[in-house]
């Protein structure tokens, strides 16, 4: 499948637009989750618990740094996610199985708060908050691999205000489904 770009031109295939655009891509997955989390705690009323504040101090920290990678157009910021986004990985798979009963919950993780292995909401029967977690963090992982193999000498679009309106897209999303709550 391949699709024109208008920036400079050129026919590119889906895999070439999707490492020349890796990292706005990490940025929007990243500002949602962030988004998600808050609705959920602030929102919701849902106090998170200790495998879910891990996963937050994994992700919070990649919206910052794509959108000051895209400012600075920092072609190495995948370097930077990629930790993150993997440990991000291991924490929610490891926190949806706990909640599937895989594993046994340890006495340390309800000391503070809730258990991990409670499921506070719940959607289609399936779809949890650690899943919800574990899909950005391999969402965003896809991203910053494909903006790793990206040329690069290429042209990026310019980068503030398309950062601003993912942004503010983000923003108008949370928005709308506060509106509804």
């Amino acid at each position: 499948m391949e699709a024109f770009d208008p920036a400079d031109g050129q026919t590119l295939s889906l895999s070439e637009r999707i490492e020349r655009h890796g990292l706005w891509w990490i940025l929007l997955v990243s500002a949602t989750a962030l988004g998600g989390s808050l609705f959920f705690s602030e929102v919701m009323g849902l106090t998170p618990c200790r495998l879910c504040w891990f996963q937050r101090i994994l992700m919070y920290p990649i919206v910052v740094i794509a959108a000051v990678a895209l400012l600075r157009d920092d072609r190495r910021a995948s370097l930077y996610v990629l930790p993150l986004s993997i440990t991000g990985i291991c924490v929610s798979a490891y926190h949806f199985l706990l909640q599937q009963g895989v594993f046994s919950e340890s006495t340390g993780c309800a000391k503070d708060g809730p258990p991990c292995s409670a499921i506070d909401w719940m959607a289609f029967n399936f779809i949890t908050i650690p899943l919800l977690a574990l899909t950005a963090f391999t969402l965003i992982s896809l991203g910053a691999s494909a903006a790793l193999r990206q040329d690069l000498n290429g042209p990026r679009p310019p980068a503030l205000r398309t950062i601003l309106l993912t942004l503010a897209a983000v923003v108008a999303f949370y928005g709308v489904l506060t509106a509804f709550v």
